[in-house]
């Protein structure tokens, strides 16, 4: 687990590095492509895609809405609800950062690039595994 954590830790720092200068997080980053690609999302929704607790996604969230890069809508079905979108301040600043586009990746950082074919899909398999054998564990505790 140690390695793992030390591989992630250092794939993180590159990343949060490279978009820097474009003047938004790691997280803020993933929200806004996630808002893209699902239209919208709960708070909830938001904090399992971080790995995060509900104050964090919070104040995400406000953060976000400060830049103009995100609203909030009010559920039409349960007005104590609501869902985050992406503005169009936010679809501008995800085509501004260059990860996105098809030339970019070629020069990115890649963390599994030394794994041959076969072995980048039996590392996914392999996680793919210790991720839900840890969420079995989760659930069951």
């Amino acid at each position: 687990m140690e390695a793992i954590g030390k591989a992630f830790l250092t794939w993180k720092r590159y990343a949060q590095r490279e978009i820097h200068p474009y003047g938004i997080t790691l997280k803020q980053f993933e929200i806004l492509r996630q808002l893209k690609r699902r239209g919208g999302l709960y708070p909830a929704e938001i904090a399992e895609i971080l790995f995060c607790d509900r104050p964090t996604v919070t104040v995400v969230i406000k953060n976000l809405e400060r830049k103009r890069w995100v609203k909030r809508e009010l559920v039409q079905s349960d007005f104590r609800r609501f869902k985050v979108t992406l503005r169009p301040e936010g679809e501008a600043k995800l085509k501004e950062i260059l990860w996105d586009q098809p030339d970019y990746k070629k020069k990115r950082f890649r963390p599994t690039s030394c794994f041959t074919k076969e072995e980048g899909i039996k590392f996914k398999e392999l996680l793919d595994k210790l991720n839900e054998h840890l969420k079995k564990i989760k659930d069951d505790v």
